[in-house]
């Protein structure tokens, strides 16, 4: 039976001031969670234990009343070990975004839509008692995301966000691999239904 811990932590960022979408304003926001799981042993397979962490810190800033632009980052990392096989994966991807704030009638809940773009890089290594296999990826992201935004006090706001429409390219080739084993994907539609909940922090001008 699988078994899995996830533990999310918010950064908390000292301030008193009212949180809003307004020009000269800022938010900031971040993320960190820890899984552990754990697959028994059965007629297939030997039993196999998984670790692994991912933290997305990130900051934006009020050009306008309800357009903000920022940048974000995510950072992960997950260790696979079953017998004497262990499987270590590493990413970190940077990207700048847009984001705009379409109030309602209510000043607590408002629609939004972000885009951005994203770069990264990821690292693969398996180690056996037998060989030892390193290979590198890199990867660029561009998306368009709606969701909306509560804000349950004056500085913080809960984030509801769907991956939209996404188009992603990977290349494995990174390593010095001479082949051409570049992929690219595109999401819309059903697929995009991919849900997502964030806390951010809001300090004034």
């Amino acid at each position: 039976m699988k078994k899995k811990l996830l533990i999310v932590l918010v950064c908390i960022f000292p301030g008193f001031a009212k949180a809003q979408v307004s020009e000269g304003s800022i938010f900031l926001g971040g993320s960190f969670s820890y899984t552990s799981e754990k697959e028994p042993a059965n007629q297939s397979s030997p039993e196999s234990k998984t670790i692994g962490f991912n933290s997305s810190p990130s900051f934006g800033y009020f050009l306008s009343d309800n357009f903000a632009i920022g940048i974000g980052a995510n950072f992960r990392s997950q260790v696979t070990e079953q017998d004497a096989f262990e499987r270590t994966f590493t990413s970190i991807n940077l990207g700048p975004f847009v984001r705009y704030y379409l109030p309602t009638s209510g000043d607590k809940f408002f629609f939004m839509a972000q885009s951005g773009i994203n770069f990264g890089r990821a690292k693969t290594e398996i180690l056996n008692p037998q060989t030892t296999s390193v290979s590198k990826t890199s990867t660029f992201n561009f998306y368009i995301s709606p969701g909306f935004s509560y804000f349950f006090s004056d500085k913080w706001a809960l984030d509801f966000q769907l991956a939209g429409i996404s188009y992603n390219s990977f290349d494995p080739n990174t390593s010095g691999d001479s082949k051409n084993d570049k992929s690219t994907t595109f999401v819309f539609g059903a697929e995009s239904f991919n849900p997502s909940l964030g806390f951010r922090f809001f300090v004034s001008k």
